[in-house]
């Protein structure tokens, strides 16, 4: 730990072909700025190198990124609608093949104590995801999660608890 804004981390892997990753993060209370870079030691190459910038407010957090090697492009916006509910959008550009997705959803939690909570999520690309999560205590939690993809006819389903 650099100081209370800032945060800087360095990870050496000794493997087959050893890496040297490095991360940090600067900002303050309405901006952050990041970035993450690892390099493969043996053939002298970046593997990886992902940068974001964040503005945030009380209520609203808008994110820009610039991830695998500035070959995908992503925008995010979330708002705090009131403490229990929260809607967001998301915009991608993949440079590789040219594409773009959106997608918008919202996440609500219910009870007095908001241990459950419920996500929806729908894209241009023609799916739609839900998610419902219950928190019997901090770490121990029950997941029922779907996804249908409108042009394929195809769904997914999963069941998940953790103890």
């Amino acid at each position: 730990m650099l100081s209370e804004r800032a945060r800087i981390s360095t990870i050496v892997g000794l493997f087959a072909n050893p890496i040297l990753s490095f991360s940090a993060v600067f900002g303050n209370d309405f901006w952050r700025f990041g970035f993450e870079l690892t390099l493969d030691l043996v053939n002298r190459i970046i593997t990886k190198a992902n940068t974001v910038l964040s503005l945030i407010t009380e209520d609203t957090t808008t994110t820009f990124s610039i991830d695998k090697k500035a070959s995908l492009f992503t925008a995010s916006y979330y708002q705090r609608l009131h403490s229990k509910t929260v809607c967001g959008a998301e915009a991608k550009y993949i440079l590789s093949d040219k594409s773009n997705s959106f997608s918008i959803g919202k996440r609500h939690l219910f009870g007095d104590d908001d241990l459950i909570q419920a996500l929806l999520s729908v894209s241009n690309g023609g799916s739609m995801r839900v998610l419902f999560q219950h928190h019997w205590t901090l770490k121990s939690f029950f997941t029922i999660a779907g996804e249908r993809l409108l042009n394929h006819s195809s769904q997914r389903f999963g069941l998940a608890v953790e103890l």
